[in-house]
């Protein structure tokens, strides 16, 4: 009997892998344009990406009786290993092991979609009622601080879908209420194109991704390609400065997979806020919450004093829009310059939150920036002490 469910589970893995190159090599896109061929060392690599999902697309009908001997891996025993994004075997991180979410159920969450965990005992939820505070904090610095609603992370669908799903863990073990920023960079040595996107051809990496978000009846955010509204000059990410309308079809698409994939999850659309923005908005129906960008950087902005800068900057974002009536995050906050600048900027805008009724959130941007996104050798530092963030906790 396990002989044979050993040869059944093989061919599964086969078929699946011919469908899957099948929807990745040579599709036909829009406007004529074609996925130029992988080469099979390429395919196989991809292949490997796609298998290694949490949760992924499973075409049998119990994925536990299947799984069930599947080693479990911590998030260090798998960085460790010398086989990391190599040759480890491509069910070794279907779940990682966590002090809320151990064990492997089957819980058919949409047609063909099934989580591999269970609905946690204590769903972490965001407060009813006044302001959720939020914070991306790469460093750590506000870990253990119970203050905090909400943390921000970030992820490249290029990599392992696995450690998505770590990461998520890690924010909900804290018990707050993960906020996933997805960055689309394309395949290495291809340039981006939203087209492939729209049209199927990164299905598996959105696939791969939002599985990991698939925990029953957890509420999840998730943006996808912020910030696309910048000009090419202004931003550091592939997908900025692309046609907008090629941008819209590639969101829709997005969001509608990831919300077939994890029926759990809010969708993020997320511009920087410039005036262009409309000609990115998706549509109503793709878009359960908006979040703007709202870092004030006096070594840009040349201001001697940041009287009035909060409104300056935010007003504005927030006034284009509050058409749409949806609740407002500000997934990217912060100031940074001299102790007076930062403490004004943010003591005025937190005293002028409530001017705005849309705003439902803040997310401070808690780190010192070292990626040329302001330009060269221009280093921003956002940091702030939980002393200061959030106000009056």
């Amino acid at each position: 009997m396990k002989n044979f469910k050993t040869i059944v589970f093989i061919l599964i893995l086969i078929l699946v892998g011919v469908l899957l190159t099948s929807l990745i090599i040579n599709r036909e896109l829009v406007n004529n344009e074609v996925i130029p061929e992988i080469s099979q060392e390429d395919a196989e690599m991809y292949e490997l990406k796609i298998f290694e999902a949490p949760s992924t697309r499973v075409p049998i009908e119990d994925p536990k009786d299947t799984l069930k001997d599947i080693e479990v891996v911590t998030q260090s025993e798998l960085v460790q290993s010398s086989d990391y994004q190599a040759n480890i075997s491509p069910m070794d991180v279907y779940q990682f092991e966590t002090s809320n979410f151990e064990g492997l159920v089957s819980v058919e969450t949409s047609p063909g979609y099934y989580s591999l965990v269970e609905s946690p005992e204590n769903l972490v939820l965001l407060p009813e009622k006044g302001m959720i505070w939020g914070v991306y904090d790469p460093n750590q610095e506000y870990s253990g601080y119970g203050s905090i609603d909400m943390e921000q992370i970030y992820v490249n669908w290029l990599e392992l879908p696995g450690l998505t799903y770590s990461k998520v863990s890690e924010v909900l073990n804290q018990n707050r209420v993960p906020f996933v920023s997805v960055e689309p960079y394309p395949w290495e040595g291809h340039e981006f194109n939203p087209v492939w996107i729209a049209k199927g051809a990164y299905d598996p990496h959105i696939v791969g991704h939002c599985s990991s978000l698939n925990i029953p009846d957890q509420k999840i955010l998730v943006r996808f390609a912020h910030e696309m509204d910048l000009s090419e000059q202004h931003g550091i990410f592939p997908w900025i400065g692309q046609n907008s309308d090629d941008m819209v079809l590639a969101f829709q698409h997005f969001a509608t997979l990831c919300r077939e994939v994890a029926p759990n999850v809010e969708v993020v659309w997320s511009p920087a806020g410039h005036t262009n923005l409309h000609q990115y908005w998706p549509g109503d129906q793709y878009v359960d919450l908006i979040a703007l960008t709202s870092l004030s950087n006096q070594l840009i902005n040349g201001r001697e004093t940041a009287e009035g800068a909060f409104e300056d900057l935010f007003g504005g974002r927030y006034a284009l829009v509050s058409g749409y009536e949806k609740p407002v995050i500000i997934a990217e906050f912060g100031a940074a310059g001299t102790t007076e600048y930062v403490q004004t900027y943010l003591s005025e805008a937190f005293n002028s939150f409530n001017n705005y009724p849309l705003l439902e959130g803040v997310i401070l941007f808690n780190i010192l920036q070292t990626d040329d996104a302001w330009g060269e050798g221009v280093n921003p530092d956002f940091r702030v002490s939980p002393d200061v963030y959030p106000p009056g906790r």
